[in-house]
């Protein structure tokens, strides 16, 4: 073999070293992205209200990919002669709550009076971050689908309680992506929460919030004076 061709040889000889030694140290750590899926979304509504008479109509599901916009509306029906005063909430099924995170709508959560024999439409607007497109994001969820429900509830401490905690919106305020648990702050303020429902209202305590059963936030010994808004004070 010429001299020529050894000297030719040695630049291409680098270059697989180069990419060699870049997949062994480098790969596991950079972050690579996927080819774009679409997440199926289906919309539910609930009419958790104990007086009224409502109806909810709402658009059927469809696919969604990262980034892409979702709009979606609910219509809320009073059918009775007396106006209807009660909140809503946005509910995101799904058994992970790590998921949720990459998922942003509007507020929902608000209170609404609806007139007799009358609508309100309740629209929905949001997206999913690019960002789930990671690998080391996306690795954990495999089903790619959603389900979310518009729920319309009274308004009284249970009620608001048992549904905020099931809420899109309590989730992005109380969990932590990065630890993957609840916020240790958060796990003080639902621990009062749940003591203070299960003391005030035992009659309703049989059908709790799905928040009070949680492995990591037991419920504790009732204590003397819970500083939340809503005050109660044992002596």
């Amino acid at each position: 073999m010429k001299l020529r061709d050894y000297i030719l040889g040695i630049p291409v000889f680098i270059i697989l070293i180069y990419i060699i030694l870049s997949k062994v140290f480098f790969n596991s750590s950079s972050a690579e992205f996927h080819k774009a899926e679409k997440t199926w979304l289906a919309f539910y509504s609930y009419d958790r209200t104990e007086i009224g008479d409502l109806s909810m109509i709402h658009q059927r599901g469809y696919g969604v990919y990262p980034a892409e916009i979702i709009v979606h509306s609910w219509e809320i029906i009073n059918n009775s002669n007396e106006p209807f005063h009660g909140k809503v909430n946005l509910i995101l099924n799904k058994q992970d709550n790590a998921i949720k995170m990459y998922y942003k709508f509007n507020k929902l959560n608000n209170e609404i009076t609806i007139p007799p024999q009358t609508k309100v439409k309740v629209t929905l607007i949001g997206y999913i971050e690019p960002d789930i497109l990671l690998t080391n994001r996306l690795e954990k969820f495999y089903d790619r689908s959603l389900v979310i429900s518009l729920v319309v509830h009274d308004i009284n401490e249970y009620d608001q309680f048992y549904w905020d905690s099931q809420s899109y919106y309590f989730v992005k305020e109380h969990f932590d992506l990065s630890t993957n648990q609840y916020k240790p702050e958060s796990i003080d303020f639902i621990k009062e929460r749940c003591n203070f429902l299960k003391v005030n209202y035992s009659v309703r305590w049989n059908i709790k919030p799905k928040i009070c059963f949680e492995d990591d936030i037991e419920i504790t010994t009732m204590p003397k004076t819970i500083h939340i808004p809503y005050y109660y004070d044992n002596n």
